[in-house]
């Protein structure tokens, strides 16, 4: 082991003090990868998945710490809903409706009749475990939350069950808010690679450092889309809890 270790030691330097401390350098630093690559074969694939996020935050997402912060969900609806703007038509649909919430504050704030809300969910909760939530969190035993509004709609089932329900929704001469509060990566994931045709809208992440994040990030490497960020709020360790985004494609 020792002689296959050393035999890739192979110092440039011509000097004869520089060749020394080179070869000492270079044992040093091969034999720090040799542990960090015994190590990584033992810790769990899911620990360097909860680690990514906070990597993402300060190298591909880096811009984030440069926008708004508000300190409370609404104040971040309220500004994206300004951002956006009362100028034609809001497509408002979400990915994760549990009560209801959220659509129904849209739906308040957003009082243009040609708008349309669209809340997609199980409503039978988190179809398996996420983060310290156990599978079934949220469940609401398949009730649709209750409206008195005919702007707003409901889809019920699966995204990858109910994506063409999902799709006959979408208006691309409205502007276009999708509000992704699926918590999951898989679900963010087929969401946001199923939506690729939208090309330019506008988006909120619920739970953005964790999942959501790791998501977009694979999602505008395999896409050729980029993100500009307008606003925030903070969570855990100060990092962006709520985001309010744009999402558009390079080409």
């Amino acid at each position: 082991m020792v002689k296959n270790f050393l035999k890739y030691i192979k110092p440039s330097a011509k000097n004869k003090i520089l060749f020394f401390l080179e070869y000492i350098y270079l044992i040093v630093i091969n034999f720090l990868k040799l542990i960090i690559k015994k190590l990584s074969s033992i810790v769990p694939i899911n620990y360097y998945e909860n680690l990514m996020p906070y990597a993402l935050n300060f190298q591909y997402f880096r811009k984030i710490k440069n926008i708004k912060i508000f300190n409370s969900r609404e104040k971040l609806w309220e500004y994206a809903i300004d951002k956006i703007g009362s100028n034609k038509p809001i497509l408002f649909m979400e990915f994760g409706t549990f009560e209801g919430y959220s659509i129904k504050y849209f739906a308040k704030k957003i009082q243009d009749q040609n708008s349309i809300f669209v809340g997609c969910d199980t409503f039978t909760g988190l179809p398996e475990k996420w983060n310290r939530m156990p599978k079934g969190m949220w469940d609401v035993d398949g009730n649709i939350p209750i409206t008195n509004d005919n702007r707003i709609k409901f889809v019920k089932g699966k995204f990858q069950d109910t994506f063409d329900e999902i799709n006959s929704y979408i208006d691309l001469n409205k502007n276009i808010l999708f509000h992704f509060d699926a918590d999951l990566y898989s679900s963010t994931l087929f969401l946001l690679t199923k939506l690729d045709f939208c090309k330019n809208y506008y988006a909120i992440f619920d739970e953005f450092t964790g999942h959501e994040s790791r998501a977009l990030y694979n999602y505008c490497q395999s896409f050729d889309a980029k993100v500009e960020f307008y606003g925030n709020t903070k969570g855990y360790a100060n990092t962006p809890h709520r985001v309010f985004c744009k999402i558009s494609k390079l080409n």
